[in-house]
């Protein structure tokens, strides 16, 4: 079982539980699931749970009543999976501000980590 975290800011924010705190509780729960698969799966998990975006960067697609949910997220350290960014795609590719804003993420993260922060 692969461990789920949250990316977090340096000031403790979790920007993914803020966007799923603000879903409906029926897209909520349907994203839970999803995420509770990809604990049992990890990098197994494919389409259409699961795709690769870029480098080491993937997606969790949650489709429910035309909304289509993405949690994007990348395998740190084995068996961690951090949670980097959420959002409502709305177009046929992922915007490429959604990519930054999940890249600047990740870097953040892997810097904080090679500089000895822990993942707890």
């Amino acid at each position: 079982m692969y461990k789920i975290r949250l990316y977090r800011t340096r000031r403790g924010e979790a920007p993914v539980e803020d966007y799923l705190s603000g879903l409906e509780d029926k897209h909520r729960r349907k994203v839970l699931v999803h995420l509770d698969l990809l604990a049992r799966e990890g990098p197994n998990l494919r389409r259409p749970y699961a795709d690769v975006l870029r480098g080491p960067l993937r997606e969790l697609r949650v489709s429910l009543a035309r909304h289509e949910h993405r949690v994007v997220y990348y395998f740190v350290k084995g068996d961690f999976i951090i949670l980097l960014h959420g959002f409502l795609k709305k177009t046929q590719e992922v915007p490429e501000r959604e990519m930054k804003v999940a890249e600047d993420r990740m870097r953040d993260l892997n810097s904080r980590l090679q500089a000895g922060e822990e993942l707890v």
